[in-house]
Protein backbone atom coordinates (compact mmCIF):
# COMPACT_ATOMS: atom_id res chain seq x y z
CA UNK A 1 0.00 0.00 0.00
CA UNK A 2 2.90 2.35 -0.72
CA UNK A 3 2.62 2.76 -4.50
CA UNK A 4 -0.07 2.96 -7.12
CA UNK A 5 0.03 2.49 -10.88
CA UNK A 6 -0.59 5.13 -13.52
CA UNK A 7 -0.53 4.94 -17.31
CA UNK A 8 1.33 7.65 -19.23
CA UNK A 9 -0.29 9.03 -22.38
CA UNK A 10 1.17 10.82 -25.38
CA UNK A 11 -1.72 13.16 -26.15
CA UNK A 12 -4.51 12.92 -28.73
CA UNK A 13 -4.55 9.77 -30.84
CA UNK A 14 -3.08 10.32 -34.29
CA UNK A 15 -5.53 10.15 -37.18
CA UNK A 16 -3.40 7.41 -38.78
CA UNK A 17 -4.25 5.24 -35.76
CA UNK A 18 -7.82 6.42 -35.27
CA UNK A 19 -8.70 5.76 -38.93
CA UNK A 20 -7.61 2.12 -38.98
CA UNK A 21 -10.40 -0.09 -40.38
CA UNK A 22 -12.49 -2.08 -37.92
CA UNK A 23 -15.57 -4.29 -37.78
CA UNK A 24 -18.69 -2.92 -36.09
CA UNK A 25 -20.70 -5.84 -34.71
CA UNK A 26 -23.60 -5.32 -32.33
CA UNK A 27 -21.92 -2.62 -30.28
CA UNK A 28 -18.51 -4.36 -30.35
CA UNK A 29 -15.83 -2.62 -32.42
CA UNK A 30 -12.96 -4.91 -33.45
CA UNK A 31 -9.56 -4.12 -34.94
CA UNK A 32 -9.53 -7.24 -37.12
CA UNK A 33 -5.89 -6.90 -38.14
CA UNK A 34 -4.69 -7.04 -34.52
CA UNK A 35 -7.44 -9.30 -33.08
CA UNK A 36 -8.44 -6.87 -30.34
CA UNK A 37 -11.23 -4.52 -29.39
CA UNK A 38 -10.78 -1.14 -31.09
CA UNK A 39 -10.58 0.81 -27.82
CA UNK A 40 -7.21 -0.87 -27.13
CA UNK A 41 -5.91 0.13 -30.57
CA UNK A 42 -6.79 3.80 -30.14
CA UNK A 43 -5.46 3.98 -26.58
CA UNK A 44 -2.86 6.72 -26.13
CA UNK A 45 -0.97 5.00 -23.29
CA UNK A 46 2.74 4.67 -24.09
CA UNK A 47 4.18 4.15 -20.61
CA UNK A 48 3.58 2.96 -17.06
CA UNK A 49 4.76 4.56 -13.84
CA UNK A 50 4.43 3.86 -10.13
CA UNK A 51 3.66 6.84 -7.90
CA UNK A 52 4.46 7.00 -4.21
CA UNK A 53 1.41 7.35 -1.99
CA UNK A 54 3.46 9.26 0.59
CA UNK A 55 5.44 11.89 -1.31
CA UNK A 56 4.13 11.66 -4.88
CA UNK A 57 7.48 10.69 -6.38
CA UNK A 58 7.32 8.78 -9.66
CA UNK A 59 9.31 5.89 -11.11
CA UNK A 60 9.03 4.78 -14.74
CA UNK A 61 8.48 1.08 -15.41
CA UNK A 62 10.50 -0.25 -18.36
CA UNK A 63 8.40 -1.53 -21.27
CA UNK A 64 9.30 -2.71 -24.80
CA UNK A 65 10.38 0.13 -27.13
CA UNK A 66 7.76 1.86 -29.28
CA UNK A 67 4.92 0.00 -27.55
CA UNK A 68 1.42 1.03 -26.61
CA UNK A 69 0.25 -0.48 -23.35
CA UNK A 70 -2.93 -1.00 -21.33
CA UNK A 71 -4.43 -2.98 -18.44
CA UNK A 72 -1.44 -2.57 -16.09
CA UNK A 73 -1.93 -4.96 -13.16
CA UNK A 74 0.08 -5.64 -10.00
CA UNK A 75 1.27 -9.19 -9.46
CA UNK A 76 -0.23 -10.64 -6.23
CA UNK A 77 3.05 -10.17 -4.31
CA UNK A 78 3.57 -6.64 -5.70
CA UNK A 79 7.02 -7.49 -7.09
CA UNK A 80 6.04 -7.05 -10.75
CA UNK A 81 3.55 -5.40 -13.08
CA UNK A 82 1.82 -7.25 -15.93
CA UNK A 83 0.31 -5.41 -18.88
CA UNK A 84 -0.83 -5.68 -22.48
CA UNK A 85 1.57 -4.60 -25.22
CA UNK A 86 -0.18 -3.58 -28.44
CA UNK A 87 1.69 -3.62 -31.74
CA UNK A 88 0.41 -3.02 -35.25
CA UNK A 89 -0.91 -6.55 -35.71
CA UNK A 90 -0.96 -8.30 -32.30
CA UNK A 91 -1.40 -8.02 -28.54
CA UNK A 92 0.81 -9.80 -25.98
CA UNK A 93 1.06 -9.91 -22.20
CA UNK A 94 4.36 -8.63 -20.82
CA UNK A 95 5.64 -8.31 -17.28
CA UNK A 96 8.27 -6.07 -15.70
CA UNK A 97 9.98 -7.11 -12.46
CA UNK A 98 10.34 -4.02 -10.28
CA UNK A 99 13.65 -5.13 -8.73
CA UNK A 100 15.47 -5.29 -12.08
CA UNK A 101 13.08 -3.09 -14.11
CA UNK A 102 13.46 -5.45 -17.07
CA UNK A 103 10.41 -6.25 -19.24
CA UNK A 104 9.80 -9.74 -20.59
CA UNK A 105 7.10 -11.33 -22.73
CA UNK A 106 4.73 -13.82 -21.06
CA UNK A 107 2.51 -14.98 -23.94
CA UNK A 108 4.18 -17.32 -26.46
CA UNK A 109 1.52 -16.40 -29.03
CA UNK A 110 -0.90 -13.46 -29.40
CA UNK A 111 -3.80 -12.75 -27.09
CA UNK A 112 -7.34 -12.68 -28.49
CA UNK A 113 -8.44 -9.40 -26.92
CA UNK A 114 -11.72 -8.93 -28.79
CA UNK A 115 -14.05 -9.75 -25.88
CA UNK A 116 -11.85 -10.67 -22.90
CA UNK A 117 -9.25 -8.02 -22.08
CA UNK A 118 -8.21 -8.82 -18.52
CA UNK A 119 -5.11 -10.22 -16.82
CA UNK A 120 -5.96 -12.79 -14.13
CA UNK A 121 -3.23 -14.12 -11.80
CA UNK A 122 -3.25 -17.13 -9.53
CA UNK A 123 -2.90 -16.18 -5.88
CA UNK A 124 0.80 -17.14 -5.82
CA UNK A 125 1.50 -15.03 -8.92
CA UNK A 126 3.11 -17.92 -10.81
CA UNK A 127 0.46 -18.26 -13.53
CA UNK A 128 -1.88 -16.08 -15.60
CA UNK A 129 -5.11 -17.13 -17.31
CA UNK A 130 -5.76 -15.60 -20.73
CA UNK A 131 -7.65 -16.14 -23.99
CA UNK A 132 -5.31 -16.68 -26.96
CA UNK A 133 -5.78 -17.02 -30.71
CA UNK A 134 -6.65 -20.72 -31.31
CA UNK A 135 -4.46 -23.24 -33.10
CA UNK A 136 -5.41 -23.93 -36.73
CA UNK A 137 -7.79 -20.97 -36.73
CA UNK A 138 -9.88 -20.92 -39.92
CA UNK A 139 -9.68 -17.90 -42.21
CA UNK A 140 -11.84 -14.91 -41.38
CA UNK A 141 -15.32 -15.22 -43.00
CA UNK A 142 -15.74 -13.33 -46.24
CA UNK A 143 -18.85 -11.32 -47.01
CA UNK A 144 -21.02 -12.81 -49.78
CA UNK A 145 -20.90 -10.98 -53.10
CA UNK A 146 -24.66 -10.79 -53.47
CA UNK A 147 -27.25 -10.05 -50.74
CA UNK A 148 -28.70 -13.10 -49.00
CA UNK A 149 -32.21 -11.66 -49.13
CA UNK A 150 -34.47 -8.86 -47.89
CA UNK A 151 -34.66 -8.08 -44.19
CA UNK A 152 -38.19 -8.57 -42.90
CA UNK A 153 -39.48 -7.19 -39.59
CA UNK A 154 -42.96 -7.87 -38.25
CA UNK A 155 -44.67 -5.85 -35.53
CA UNK A 156 -47.73 -7.13 -33.68
CA UNK A 157 -50.03 -4.20 -32.95
CA UNK A 158 -51.27 -5.94 -29.77
CA UNK A 159 -47.83 -5.70 -28.15
CA UNK A 160 -46.20 -2.58 -26.82
CA UNK A 161 -43.01 -1.66 -28.63
CA UNK A 162 -40.74 -1.25 -25.62
CA UNK A 163 -37.40 -1.82 -27.35
CA UNK A 164 -34.68 0.79 -27.12
CA UNK A 165 -32.95 2.05 -30.25
CA UNK A 166 -29.46 0.55 -30.28
CA UNK A 167 -26.59 1.65 -32.56
CA UNK A 168 -24.29 -0.66 -34.52
CA UNK A 169 -26.62 -3.66 -34.62
CA UNK A 170 -25.83 -6.60 -36.88
CA UNK A 171 -28.10 -7.15 -39.86
CA UNK A 172 -26.93 -10.23 -41.82
CA UNK A 173 -26.07 -13.89 -41.14
CA UNK A 174 -22.54 -13.09 -42.32
CA UNK A 175 -22.09 -10.58 -39.48
CA UNK A 176 -23.30 -13.13 -36.93
CA UNK A 177 -20.72 -15.63 -38.21
CA UNK A 178 -18.05 -12.92 -38.22
CA UNK A 179 -18.74 -12.16 -34.54
CA UNK A 180 -18.48 -15.86 -33.70
CA UNK A 181 -15.10 -16.04 -35.46
CA UNK A 182 -13.77 -12.93 -33.71
CA UNK A 183 -14.90 -14.10 -30.27
CA UNK A 184 -13.77 -17.76 -30.41
CA UNK A 185 -10.54 -18.15 -28.47
CA UNK A 186 -8.37 -20.66 -26.65
CA UNK A 187 -8.39 -20.45 -22.86
CA UNK A 188 -4.88 -21.07 -21.54
CA UNK A 189 -2.83 -21.00 -18.37
CA UNK A 190 0.56 -19.29 -18.73
CA UNK A 191 3.69 -19.80 -16.66
CA UNK A 192 5.03 -16.30 -15.94
CA UNK A 193 8.62 -17.62 -15.75
CA UNK A 194 8.56 -19.37 -19.14
CA UNK A 195 10.26 -16.46 -20.91
CA UNK A 196 12.70 -15.58 -18.15
CA UNK A 197 16.40 -16.00 -19.00
CA UNK A 198 18.37 -18.61 -17.05
CA UNK A 199 21.25 -16.20 -16.64
CA UNK A 200 20.21 -12.90 -14.98
CA UNK A 201 22.68 -11.04 -17.21
CA UNK A 202 21.40 -12.64 -20.41
CA UNK A 203 18.77 -11.20 -22.71
CA UNK A 204 15.24 -12.58 -22.61
CA UNK A 205 15.09 -15.93 -24.39
CA UNK A 206 13.07 -16.28 -27.56
CA UNK A 207 9.82 -18.06 -26.73
CA UNK A 208 8.45 -21.03 -28.65
CA UNK A 209 4.70 -21.07 -29.49
CA UNK A 210 4.05 -23.48 -26.61
CA UNK A 211 6.48 -22.20 -23.96
CA UNK A 212 4.88 -22.34 -20.51
CA UNK A 213 1.42 -22.75 -22.02
CA UNK A 214 -1.33 -25.16 -20.94
CA UNK A 215 -4.46 -25.15 -23.07
CA UNK A 216 -7.72 -25.50 -21.13
CA UNK A 217 -10.48 -27.21 -23.10
CA UNK A 218 -11.32 -26.59 -26.76
CA UNK A 219 -11.72 -23.09 -28.26
CA UNK A 220 -14.93 -21.41 -27.14
CA UNK A 221 -16.77 -18.08 -27.34
CA UNK A 222 -15.59 -16.79 -23.96
CA UNK A 223 -17.21 -13.66 -22.53
CA UNK A 224 -15.17 -13.53 -19.30
CA UNK A 225 -12.95 -15.68 -17.10
CA UNK A 226 -12.12 -15.84 -13.40
CA UNK A 227 -9.22 -18.03 -12.26
CA UNK A 228 -9.51 -19.61 -8.82
CA UNK A 229 -6.90 -18.41 -6.28
CA UNK A 230 -5.18 -21.83 -6.23
CA UNK A 231 -5.08 -22.01 -10.04
CA UNK A 232 -6.92 -25.36 -10.19
CA UNK A 233 -10.23 -24.15 -11.61
CA UNK A 234 -11.56 -21.42 -13.89
CA UNK A 235 -15.00 -19.85 -13.87
CA UNK A 236 -15.81 -19.30 -17.54
CA UNK A 237 -18.69 -17.28 -18.95
CA UNK A 238 -19.49 -18.43 -22.49
CA UNK A 239 -21.63 -16.48 -24.95
CA UNK A 240 -24.33 -18.65 -26.51
CA UNK A 241 -26.43 -18.62 -29.64
CA UNK A 242 -28.90 -17.52 -30.90
CA UNK A 243 -27.45 -14.10 -31.63
CA UNK A 244 -29.76 -11.21 -32.48
CA UNK A 245 -30.36 -8.43 -34.99
CA UNK A 246 -32.37 -6.24 -32.59
CA UNK A 247 -30.20 -6.05 -29.46
CA UNK A 248 -26.43 -5.61 -28.94
CA UNK A 249 -23.89 -8.24 -27.95
CA UNK A 250 -24.20 -7.23 -24.29
CA UNK A 251 -27.73 -8.72 -24.34
CA UNK A 252 -26.74 -12.09 -25.80
CA UNK A 253 -27.25 -15.25 -23.76
CA UNK A 254 -24.51 -16.61 -21.50
CA UNK A 255 -23.67 -19.74 -19.54
CA UNK A 256 -21.48 -19.41 -16.45
CA UNK A 257 -19.52 -22.59 -15.67
CA UNK A 258 -16.68 -23.86 -13.49
CA UNK A 259 -14.02 -25.79 -15.45
CA UNK A 260 -11.07 -27.83 -14.32
CA UNK A 261 -7.71 -27.39 -16.06
CA UNK A 262 -8.64 -29.99 -18.68
CA UNK A 263 -11.70 -28.00 -19.71
CA UNK A 264 -14.17 -30.40 -18.05
CA UNK A 265 -17.32 -28.65 -16.83
CA UNK A 266 -17.68 -29.34 -13.11
CA UNK A 267 -20.65 -27.09 -12.36
CA UNK A 268 -23.04 -24.68 -14.05
CA UNK A 269 -23.37 -21.49 -12.03
CA UNK A 270 -25.98 -19.71 -14.14
CA UNK A 271 -27.65 -19.83 -17.54
CA UNK A 272 -29.11 -16.61 -18.92
CA UNK A 273 -31.05 -16.59 -22.20
CA UNK A 274 -30.88 -13.98 -24.93
CA UNK A 275 -32.35 -10.73 -23.57
CA UNK A 276 -34.50 -9.23 -26.32
CA UNK A 277 -35.59 -6.39 -24.05
CA UNK A 278 -39.28 -6.75 -24.82
CA UNK A 279 -40.67 -8.56 -21.78
CA UNK A 280 -43.10 -6.89 -19.40
CA UNK A 281 -41.64 -5.34 -16.24
CA UNK A 282 -43.73 -7.75 -14.17
CA UNK A 283 -42.59 -10.84 -16.09
CA UNK A 284 -41.44 -13.84 -14.00
CA UNK A 285 -37.88 -13.38 -15.28
CA UNK A 286 -36.91 -9.72 -14.82
CA UNK A 287 -33.59 -10.51 -16.52
CA UNK A 288 -35.57 -10.28 -19.77
CA UNK A 289 -36.86 -6.78 -18.97
CA UNK A 290 -36.20 -3.85 -21.26
CA UNK A 291 -32.73 -2.33 -21.14
CA UNK A 292 -29.18 -3.05 -22.21
CA UNK A 293 -28.94 -6.07 -19.95
CA UNK A 294 -31.83 -5.97 -17.51
CA UNK A 295 -29.19 -5.54 -14.82
CA UNK A 296 -31.22 -3.29 -12.55
CA UNK A 297 -33.91 -5.96 -12.14
CA UNK A 298 -31.72 -9.03 -12.58
CA UNK A 299 -32.64 -11.96 -10.39
CA UNK A 300 -30.57 -14.95 -9.29
CA UNK A 301 -26.81 -15.12 -8.83
CA UNK A 302 -24.70 -12.03 -9.60
CA UNK A 303 -21.39 -10.46 -8.53
CA UNK A 304 -19.97 -13.99 -8.25
CA UNK A 305 -16.40 -14.34 -6.91
CA UNK A 306 -14.05 -16.99 -5.59
CA UNK A 307 -13.47 -17.23 -1.84
CA UNK A 308 -9.89 -16.28 -1.13
CA UNK A 309 -9.51 -18.68 1.80
CA UNK A 310 -11.05 -21.86 0.37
Amino acid sequence: KKWFLALVGDGPVAMSVFSKPFHELGGVFIDFKANRVRSLTISNSVGIQVISATDGSKKAIAIPPNARVSNATWSPDSTAVAYFVHTEDATHIWMTDLATNKPRQITPRPVLATIVSSIDFTKDGKQIAAVLIPDARPPMPVAPISPIGPQVKVHDAKDKNRLRTFPSLMSTPFELDLLQWHATGQLALLDVQAGAPRNPKAKVVKMTPTAGLKKIGPPAVIRSLDLSPDGKYVRVTRMTRPFSYIVPVSNFGTIDEVWDLNGKVLAKVSDRPLNLGVADDNAPDPAAAAGPGGGQAQQGKREIAWRDDS
